[in-house]
């Protein structure tokens, strides 16, 4: 696992910035975080100013993702998201719901601060939450120490009043920013130099582009690399794909990371069962712990898996978790397996998905998939590449220094870009038998066990399920790049599955809780001068800012 200390050693020679994630568990039920951060909808009228934002429910054990940062001396953690563009923070006098967690994470107090300046012309700083909550505050710009590189002037909102105890780091693409958004009297909408685009333009990385590696899901730590690729987390060559405008209507160029998907199949060994060959558009959001999908969709997957659905989400059969059953997704023909193993909730007796249903046309990929995708955003070009992930420790950093991504291809179906609206997909007409991994003996040989095997192994499985940290990281989150329907009434609306039942998705269960609580357990990274230097002979020279991730986790039995 690549830790904190070591990457800062290896980026040196990068001449960049790492930005370390950190890991929390909870392990009580009061250590649930229900907070709903909502994602930004442009809709019209000062009312309706809405950030960017990331839906955040927990029910098991469940991970986001965050980083410090430190700003005159003060230091907060933050929530990154890709699915947001604005960075804020809480003040140190914060009015929030659970006045005693309130900067448990953090805060920023700009009377301590000698290079703070408030932006007294720029319009209040406003964000809307899915339980009607918001959050507000001020904007203003400081400068922002990321891993001990200076970030001069940094726009950002220092809130006073909220529901939730943690910050936002959005890095999305610049159209999405809330100022983007805003239409009170004397303000027009505008966009501004966010953490991205500032990188650049102060000439810390040459072009908008940056890695996500988020590692497996029992892992400390994840990479957000600015201005480079490493090129050591995947093994095929990389696979360009267009980043599509769906509110042309409102926007001339993205404002979400919205990419194609053209097909979705299940593997279960050597047998391949074709769940859609119709196109969606995906979010790639890791603001996002769990994964959506349009209903007919989801119904159509789940049955085919066997599912049962409940009120809380579908109910798998815990022989899953020790399977090799993938759920293959084609973007634009570039093909991603996310093996089902990980993707499982398990409580102490059941075994659930973490995928649900939505009230929209459209997917959301979450943490909980995305942790298998090596994604390279590049907002310059509106792109972005892919390659299945190699969980790995070692690393090879390639500076982004070209006009395109280097060393990557284009996708087969690159320009087919245009997809249809609702799309009702066929009930689910064949229900696996998951095969059991493949075990390997001493000689290094493997045999896979077929369904009898599975079987065997089903009892096991459920019995493992108790433990807590076998437990995939999963979390419920509003998803949408192309509607303005509030998330509160997009999964709360019961949906008839293919065998006539009716399920609620997780979210309406958990949404109603406004503030986010958990008291954790930090993980602590390895300090090994050794460490930091074998990472470091694996550097280029050249330019690039290192964003390093740890899943921020809790625990909850709320599915037994």
């Amino acid at each position: 696992m690549l830790v904190g200390n070591s990457l800062l050693w290896a980026t040196v020679a990068l001449a960049g910035v790492p930005l370390p994630f950190s890991v929390r568990r909870g392990d009580s039920n009061g250590d649930v975080a229900q907070k709903s951060i909502n994602r930004a909808y442009f809709s019209e009228g000062p009312s309706a100013r809405r950030d960017g934002h990331v839906e955040i429910q927990l029910h098991n054990e469940k991970t986001f993702y965050v980083s410090e940062l430190e700003i005159s001396g003060q230091k907060v953690e933050v929530l990154v998201d890709t699915g947001s563009a604005d960075l804020w923070v809480p003040s140190g006098d914060v009015d929030c719901h659970q006045q005693s967690s309130c900067t448990k994470y953090g805060s920023f107090s700009p009377e301590k601060s000698d290079s703070w300046k408030k932006n007294s012309t720029a319009p209040a700083f406003e964000i809307s939450y899915t339980d009607k909550s918001k959050s507000i505050g001020t904007w203003g710009h400081d400068d922002v120490s990321v891993s001990g590189t200076t970030v001069k002037s940094l726009s950002f909102a220092v809130v006073n009043q909220t529901s939730s105890n943690v910050g936002v780091l959005g890095i999305g693409p610049p159209k999405l920013e809330v100022t983007n958004s805003a239409n009170s009297p004397g303000h027009s909408p505008y966009v501004y130099e966010n953490l991205p685009v500032k990188l650049r333009n102060q000439g810390l990385i040459k072009r908008t582009v940056f890695s996500v590696y988020m590692d497996a899901s029992d892992a400390d730590q994840g990479t957000i690399l600015f201005g480079a690729i490493d090129s050591a987390k995947f093994d095929d060559k990389l696979t360009r794909v267009p980043i599509v405008n769906t509110r042309r209507d409102k926007f001339d160029e993205p404002a979400m990371v919205d990419v194609v998907v053209n097909g979705i199949n299940i593997v279960n060994g050597d047998d391949t069962v074709e769940i859609s060959k119709n196109k969606y558009y995906a979010l790639l959001d890791t603001g996002s712990t769990v994964s959506y999908l349009p209903k007919s969709l989801y119904n159509k997957l789940t049955g085919t898996l066997g599912a049962t659905q409940t009120s809380i989400g579908a109910q798998i059969d815990c022989k899953y978790r020790d399977s090799d059953v993938d759920i293959e997704v084609s973007f634009s023909g570039v093909s991603i397996k996310f093996p089902v193993s990980d993707l499982i909730v398990a409580s102490t007796s059941s075994c659930y998905l973490g995928m649900f249903p939505q009230d929209l046309d459209s997917i959301t990929l979450g943490d909980n998939m995305l942790r298998h995708v090596y994604l390279v955003y590049d907002y310059d070009n509106f792109e972005v590449a892919l390659a299945q992930t190699k969980f790995t420790s070692d690393t090879s950093f390639d500076e982004v220094d070209s006009p395109e991504i280097p060393n990557a291809v284009t996708a087969k179906a690159y320009s087919e870009t245009d997809v249809k609206g609702s799309v009702t997909e066929d009930n689910a007409s064949t229900t696996i038998v998951p095969q059991a991994k493949a075990v390997t003996d001493d000689s290094g040989s493997s045999s896979d066990s077929k369904s009898d095997s599975a079987s065997e192994t089903s009892s096991d499985a459920s019995d493992s399920s108790q433990s807590s940290d076998s437990a995939s990281s999963t979390d419920d989150s509003d998803s949408s790049s192309a509607s303005t329907t509030d998330d509160s009434s997009s999964t709360s609306d019961a949906s008839s599955t293919s065998d006539g039942s009716s399920t609620d998705s997780l979210s309406k269960t958990t949404s109603s809780s406004s503030s986010a609580s958990a008291s954790g357990k930090e993980a602590t990274s390895s300090t090994s001068a050794d460490s930091s230097s074998d990472h470091s002979s694996a550097t280029k020279a050249g330019m690039a800012v290192a964003l390093t991730v740890s899943p921020l986790m809790y625990l909850a039995i709320l599915l037994a």
